[in-house]
């Protein structure tokens, strides 16, 4: 029923265990931390149904030859073993997940052997990831026409990945979305086909990417959204069919961040989602994109006048957009505001002109009654824009270092 090879570290061969049957319907290999380990050798000679596997830290060994008859499988995962896949062309139908990372090798070029993958998703309990194989450079064909990912797809610092081409055949989705530190790829044309409603969609580190039109058949998200780090890119348009729908995390926490995105000038294309509705659960944070100067949208507006216990970060954007306060002034509220500075006091002479502001500190604003949390911008300025009158307590609760 299962194999178990972990921490042998002289064995370089698998003579000795030639030609056997796996007779049960699930069965397991799982090969860990076997350094020395060159070949599996006629490893297996018949199997009877769907077969796990999991290799990982297996140094030395040059392909998986010896798992031919294998042509089903739970999850498939692959890390740092093997210097290319060769033993795996008979592999049909992945029914978990398929998990391709941390393949260092020179020789860890292609995904080749795999092709035509039907991915049902039946038994998965992980997303599908292939990342941070440094030097793989092809993955045409992977994935059947027409395949629906259920669990999801990451593709995660693959350096010299030529084409994501081989998503087209993707037709629908669900799980998280992540496309990260791929500096290579302009726009994400591979993911046109794709539809559905997703948990998740993380795009960071895109720094060459400049828009996100191809994710435009995707048409609702559940638990979050990231955009963060991609120096290039210039608009959310590619978002705009998105909704929120119900979260199926126990808190109801839902997250939108939009951080750090030095070229984003227009965020109109979440404008359609409905923050105000989950206020006691929503995160939003609009941080440090400098030529983002429009945030007044009516979603925005609306979670703003109607906060609830949301966590509202607008910071170090550009003006019109640089702080909570100019937002609501911008969607026409009359606000009274609480707001000041918080400086490092180094010296120990007394806070004074000379002294740094202190960067994201939590700012506690309460009344006795109700509380809000504000967070310092780059230069220790802090503003909270408040739809009441009364007196103010301000504190500091903690350094905010997300």
């Amino acid at each position: 029923e299962s194999i178990n090879l972990d921490r042998n570290r002289n064995l370089i061969s698998m003579d000795g265990f030639q030609n056997i049957t796996m007779d049960a319907p699930e069965a397991s290999l799982r090969f860990y931390l076997n350094f020395d380990l060159e070949s599996l050798g006629n490893f297996i000679q018949s199997v009877a149904g769907q077969v796990n596997i999991d290799f990982s830290q297996n140094l030395s060994l040059v392909n998986l030859q010896g798992l031919e008859v294998v042509t089903r499988t739970k999850d498939l995962s692959i890390n740092n073993s093997a210097q290319g896949l060769s033993g795996l062309e008979n592999i049909e139908q992945v029914d978990g997940a398929l998990r391709i990372w941390g393949n260092s090798s020179s020789s860890f070029v292609s995904l080749q052997p795999l092709q035509g993958l039907t991915m049902t998703g039946a038994d998965a309990t992980q997303a599908n990831l292939i990342g941070s194989n440094f030097h793989l450079s092809n993955i045409d064909g992977l994935f059947a026409t027409n395949t629906t990912l259920t669990n999801g797809m990451s593709l995660i610092s693959n350096d010299n990945l030529q084409s994501m081409d081989f998503m087209l055949d993707v037709v629908a989705m669900e799980g998280q979305l992540t496309i990260w530190e791929m500096d290579q790829f302009e726009n994400l044309a591979a993911f046109q086909n794709i539809t559905g409603n997703l948990t998740a969609i993380n795009i960071i580190l895109m720094d060459n990417l400049t828009n996100l039109d191809a994710l435009s058949g995707i048409t609702g998200i559940s638990e979050f959204i990231f955009i963060n780090n991609n120096e290039r890119l210039e608009n959310l348009d590619g978002l705009s069919n998105i909704v929120l729908n119900s979260s199926i995390f126990n808190d109801g926490t839902q997250r939108l961040y939009l951080k750090v995105n030095n070229s984003l000038t227009d965020i109109s294309g979440i404008s359609g989602l409905d923050l105000a509705s989950n206020n006691d659960n929503i995160e939003l944070e609009i941080e440090g994109n400098p030529l983002l100067a429009i945030c007044d949208y009516i979603n925005i507006c609306d979670l703003l006048e109607n906060s609830g216990n949301a966590e509202i970060s607008i910071i170090n954007n550009a003006p019109g957009c640089a702080n909570e306060v100019e937002v609501a002034e911008a969607c026409g509220f009359l606000i009274n505001t609480v707001q000041g500075q918080v400086r490092y006091d180094f010296n120990a002479d007394g806070c004074d002109p000379a002294d740094n502001g202190a960067p994201r500190l939590q700012i506690e604003v309460n009344d006795g009654t109700e509380s809000f949390i504000v967070i310092t911008d780059n230069q220790g300025d802090y503003a909270k824009a408040l739809f009441t009158e009364g007196n103010f307590t301000t504190s500091i609760v903690r350094s905010e270092e997300r």
